[in-house]
């Protein structure tokens, strides 16, 4: 591995040519995955992002009491974070 070796010796490596980009694998196994029903997406109709995340601003989230043991923070797009106390 020729990459590794430069590496090892402080330098960076060339990058490979003709790799495929995360959309093009996710296209081909949508293509394969879906061929009996002739559904085909391209590279680009695949998103960028895995999972696509958003977290609000800390100037924009909202904390609730309940009162009921729990402590409750949330913001924009749905998002809600938990915390529950137990009561002995």
């Amino acid at each position: 591995n020729g990459q590794l070796k430069t590496l090892r010796k402080g330098k960076i490596p060339k990058p490979i040519k003709d790799v495929k980009s995360r959309q093009q694998i996710a296209a081909e196994l949508f293509n394969d995955t879906f061929e009996s029903l002739k559904i085909t997406r391209t590279a680009g109709q695949m998103p960028e992002d895995a999972i696509p995340i958003e977290v609000p601003e800390m100037g924009e989230l909202d904390v609730l009491g309940h009162g009921d043991g729990a402590d409750e923070i949330s913001g924009s797009q749905n998002l809600t974070i938990s915390k529950a106390t137990s009561r002995r």
